[in-house]
Formats: structure tokens, C-alpha cells, sequence
């Protein structure tokens, strides 16, 4: 069965402790899902506190700026450790892992309005442009930095950029991470510009195309939007996970 252990995610295990795995990458120090503990079994608050304590010391040594923890799938966290959190000020958010047949995602074909095309060498300009825009909210330093996982993502030979047109003008794309048995469906974007006019749907499509033999899967925050639209696409809800973050 696809679990959460199935995600795509840069970093490289660290430490194997007891209770957690701490994963990282001083390739991507900026990312935070690439630099983490995930916990193995629901902590307690000593628990936590403790791994806290090892995080900080690790993070503050390689001049990393954040904390994030993964907590066990579909396990709430516990009372005491939810108020300290709480005390601490981290940001509780909650991803849902959802799988789908490819075979039975629902899908209105939009003809020729929309053009999706795999990103090569002739179009990675247009691609790595259109992050550019994604990322600007986060500063030009986030964009310099995302410019190059961006592009180590495209040499990598397990990895799928789709880029989509919108009568001829970049307008939304994903990657894929690929194996033998899934294809994970990540960083979907769409331009405000264009919304509503099936681009993501149209990008997914492609996808499933191309990947008709495997189990298609991803990940969506528990109150985002694009989760319900997920759901009317075709795909099942298979767990939940609880992440916890903070700035140092």
C-alpha cells in the first residue's frame, strides 16, 4: 500500500535515532520539506522537547534557519505536546495523501486551448521563467535559489517537467517523480491569469497518459482548495500526516 514513506523528498538521511529519522541536504538548505525530522513513533512531550533540542543544535551549527517535524500517519498529536506547540509558536499544518487509477480520472477535454508539452533544453527557459513567478513572493533571493532545484530536478532521470500553454503563452505546470510503481504528482502552479480555464486539470491529464501503468499520487494540505477539486477528479483519500514548523 502507498504510504507517505512513498513521497519524494530531497533530503538524505542524516541520523537514525529511536523515535526519528532527520533527513537533510546542504544542497537545498533553504528547503524546508528537504531538511526534517520525521518522527517513527507519536512523541511525547519529552520526547518531542528532546528531539527539538538535537534539531536546534543541528540546524543552528550548518546555518539552517527553521525547524520542521513530521509527526506518524493518521495519529493525532498528543494534548500535552499540541499546547507546547502552541506555546512555542510553531505552525501546525495537516498533508492528506491521495491516490489515483489513471484510468478513472474525470476529465473535460478543453481541444486546442490548452497545449501541454514535456519541458526540454528548447523550452527550460520558459519553465524555470514561469517559477520565477511562482516564487517571487518569497524574495529574489528564494527565486536565485529555487532556480537551481528547479534545474537539477530537470536533469534528473526520475523526474517529469510539464509545462502547459494557454493559446501559445505559458500559463501552469507540474513535475512528477517517478519509479517502477508510482507517479508522484508535485509543485502544480497555475498563473493567476489563466485559473479556471482546466489548466491543471489538462497538465494531470498528461500525467495520466503517461503514466496509465502506475498508482498517480500526491500530496495536499489539508485546507487548501484544490483538495476538493482532487476529489471531484477521481482521487481517494489514503492518509494523514500532522507537520509542525518554526522559524529560528
Amino acid at each position: 500500500m502507498v504510504s507517505f514513506r512513498d513521497i519524494h523528498h530531497d533530503g538524505n538521511l542524516i541520523a537514525e535515532k529511536a523515535n526519528f529519522d532527520h533527513y537533510g541536504t546542504k544542497q537545498f538548505y533553504f528547503k524546508y520539506d528537504a531538511n526534517f525530522i520525521q518522527f517513527k513513533i507519536n512523541p511525547s512531550l519529552q520526547d518531542f522537547q528532546l528531539a527539538q533540542m538535537y534539531l536546534e543544535d543541528y540546524q543552528k551549527e550548518h546555518k539552517q534557519e527553521h525547524l520542521k517535524f513530521y509527526l506518524p500517519a493518521d495519529e493525532m498529536i498528543q494534548e500535552d505536546v499540541l499546547l507546547y506547540l502552541y506555546q512555542q509558536f510553531y505552525t501546525i499544518g495537516c498533508q492528506e495523501l491521495y491516490e489515483i487509477n489513471p484510468l478513472q480520472f474525470i476529465y473535460k477535454d478543453r481541444k486546442n486551448e490548452i497545449v501541454v508539452e514535456e519541458v526540454t533544453n528548447d523550452n527550460l527557459g520558459e519553465y524555470l521563467q514561469l517559477q520565477r513567478n511562482f516564487d517571487l513572493d518569497y524574495g529574489e533571493e528564494y527565486v536565485n535559489l529555487n532556480r537551481s532545484m528547479h534545474s537539477y530536478h530537470h536533469n534528473a532521470k526520475d523526474t517529469l517537467q510539464l509545462l502547459a500553454y494557454d493559446h501559445g503563452v505559458p500559463a501552469g505546470s507540474l513535475q512528477v517523480f517517478f519509479n517502477k510503481c508510482t507517479a508522484e504528482i508535485d509543485n502544480v502552479g497555475v498563473l493567476p491569469a489563466h485559473r479556471l480555464k482546466g489548466i491543471a486539470a489538462s497538465l494531470q491529464y498528461e500525467v495520466m497518459k503517461r503514466f496509465s501503468n502506475h498508482r498517480v499520487i500526491l500530496v495536499a494540505d489539508s485546507n487548501d482548495t484544490p483538495k476538493d477539486m482532487y476529489r471531484k477528479q477521481g482521487y481517494k483519500k489514503l492518509s494523514f500526516r500532522y507537520e509542525v514548523m518554526k522559524l529560528l
